[in-house]
Formats: structure tokens, sequence, C-alpha cells
């Protein structure tokens, strides 16, 4: 497929070797000249060999730490005319809100944070000047989907994730666009290389590292091709109407949820101590007698709990009683539960809720 991008240029930070250099791989595939910046000039010598080998296209190696704003904000005004700004630099360690110090939180930020603040800066500037140009942000699905042993580089994405919204629904304006790419399990070479390791360690055997990733979706991790491909796709005038938003490659993980719960009814998605009782008034069968539905319900209520907390929580994608959302905007009136744990309820929606 011709996506007609052919001589146009991109910046891609990080991009001697994982993600990034998958991406420059395939932009370079399509024509694109590249500048790729990273730490070290050894890895960027060994990328820039490696494409320019199989493409005839101009590549520019930038060693630079971009953790310094200072040394952001002058690659981003010597890289001032790219077309394609691809931010992918930087990684957050992992660990709970006591496991990290201030340092290794503010080290890991000024990278994967702010080196992406920084340099999109320089770089959105001159691309609303020239009324074009496209954005992309390498983030990752801790920022949808946060975990307290990930959260530095949850609150990291997750803001990432909001700049790259707001950037994106303003942008437009300037004919510029702005998108963002989580990925989910990658299989780059660090990666693969820490999977080995711990297959070493447990099972005496690195080859068997697979095992590790066997229930994953698929039965494996994203390839650094099928990343690359996507940012590559978004860059091109054949992705021209999608900005502001976030597009998540981690084979469906984020949208997972387990189809049965052990302790709950055939078929329930909730389990069954955890049904989002706490959001709804409850009344007691033996105290309230059951009510009829009233008659200016143009919908009958539905036949089992299971079915009206779908129906009220349908908006949620993974339903839990920490997420309640608006309820339904007619009254519903149940006279018993099919849970034999919990007990007969009643729930009249109040005003306010209606029509959210």
């Amino acid at each position: 497929m011709e996506l007609g991008i052919k001589g146009k240029r991109a910046l891609i930070t990080g991009g001697s070797r994982g993600i990034g250099l998958g991406v420059a791989q395939m932009l370079a595939k399509e024509g694109c000249h590249l500048h790729l910046a990273a730490r070290s000039e050894a890895d960027l010598a060994a990328a820039k060999a490696k494409i320019t080998v199989s493409h005839n296209i101009e590549v520019h190696c930038h060693a630079v730490d971009l953790s310094d704003g200072a040394n952001a904000i002058k690659l981003g005004r010597e890289c001032a005319n790219v077309d394609f700004l691809i931010n992918n630099a930087g990684a957050i360690p992992q660990g709970g809100i006591d496991a990290l110090d201030d340092n290794t939180w503010k080290r890991s930020w000024d990278l994967k944070v702010f080196g992406f603040i920084d340099i999109t800066r320089e770089i959105y500037a001159q691309m609303r000047k020239r009324k074009s140009g496209v954005i992309v942000n390498v983030i990752g699905a801790a920022g949808e989907r946060p975990v307290a042993s990930y959260i530095a580089g949850s609150m990291g994405n997750a803001a990432l994730m909001a700049m790259t919204r707001a950037l994106g629904a303003e942008s437009p304006e300037f004919g510029v666009r702005v998108v963002g790419v989580n990925p989910g399990g990658t299989a780059t070479d660090r990666a693969v290389k820490r999977l080995r390791e711990r297959a070493e360690k447990e099972f005496g055997n690195p080859d068997r590292w697979q095992e590790f990733v066997s229930k994953s979706p698929f039965g494996r991790m994203a390839t650094i091709e099928e990343l690359g491909a996507m940012v590559t796709f978004l860059c091109s005038p054949l992705s021209g109407y999608t900005t502001g938003t976030i597009i998540t490659v981690d084979g469906g993980a984020s949208s997972r949820r387990a189809s049965k719960n052990k302790g709950s009814p055939e078929g329930c998605p909730y389990p069954r101590n955890k049904l989002i009782f706490s959001a709804l008034p409850v009344r007691c069968a033996a105290t309230h007698p059951p009510r009829a539905a009233p008659r200016h319900s143009a919908v009958a209520p539905p036949a089992t709990g299971c079915a009206l907390l779908s129906a009220l929580f349908q908006p949620c994608r993974v339903p839990t009683c920490d997420t309640p959302l608006p309820f339904a905007r007619r009254r519903w009136h149940r006279a018993h539960s099919e849970h034999p744990a919990q007990p007969a309820w009643r729930y009249n929606a109040p005003d306010r809720d209606r029509g959210a």
C-alpha cells in the first residue's frame, strides 16, 4: 500500500532500538528521511547502518540526553523542519509509591514526561506556522489501565495521554494532527532479554521465556514491526482525519475481563460480593413490599438483577464496584433478586441523574 509519505522528514526520539527503531525502519521503507535521537552514539551508528543498508534515504543521528530540557529544546530547533515527530524516548521504572524515591521518580519523568513536553513545544510551534505536520506520542497502556505497582509509569503515561488529547483537539485549527499510541507488552530486545533471564532463573532454560507470555492475547507479545506499522500509518494522509485520540495496541488486553468469576452465578460478570449495591439505595423486602413498575414506565424491568446492573452500567468498559456511571433515565423497580447472598432492593433514579 502506498502511504503517500515518500520524501517526508521524521524525528524519532529513542530511535536507536526497540519500538523507536521499528518505527524508523517502517518510515524508511516508505521513503522518509530520518533524524534519530538517543543517548548512545554507538547504538545510533548501528541503527543507521541497519537502515541505510536496505533503504536509500538520509539518516541523521543526534546523540543527546533528552532528560535535560536544554538538550530537548536544542534538538527541537535543529529539527524544526520535520514533517513528523515521534516521541518515544524514555522508560519509567516499576515500583509502588513507597518503593520509588523522589530522585528516581523525577529523573524518569524528566525524560518520559518533560522530555516529550519540551520537544513537542518546539516542533509543534513550527508545525503550526507551516500549517502541516503530525506528532505521534508513543506512550504506554499503563496510562489507560493504571496499576499501583507501576504508579510512576501509570501517572506519567496518563499525563501524556491528556496532553495528546488536548493538543490533538486544538491542532486541526492549524492543519496539524496529534495522536498517541499505547503499546502493551512488546517483544523488544530489552523485554526479551529480561524474560530470558527470568526463564534461566526459574526453569534453568532461557529458551522457555515464551511460557511467560503464553496467556497473553494471541499467545504472544506485540512485535516492534506491528507498532512501527501503526505509527507509520498514523503519520500518513490515509489517517488524515485522526487526531486527539489514543490507539491502543495490546491485543485487546486493556479491554479484557473474566467471563466468569468464582462465587458468582453462572454468566454473571460481577463477583457476588462486589455487586454495585453500594451505589444503590437498598430496601428490604420484609419491610417494604414489592411494588409494580409505574404506569409511565415504557420499558419493563429486566428479568434478573445481573441484567439490570448490566443495563445501568453498560457504558463502563470494565464494570467494577469502583466505577459507577450515570443511571438509566427511567425508574426501575425490583421486587426480588436472584442472587441468594444479596437482599431484594428497589431504586428510584433521582431527577439529577436522569438524562445524564
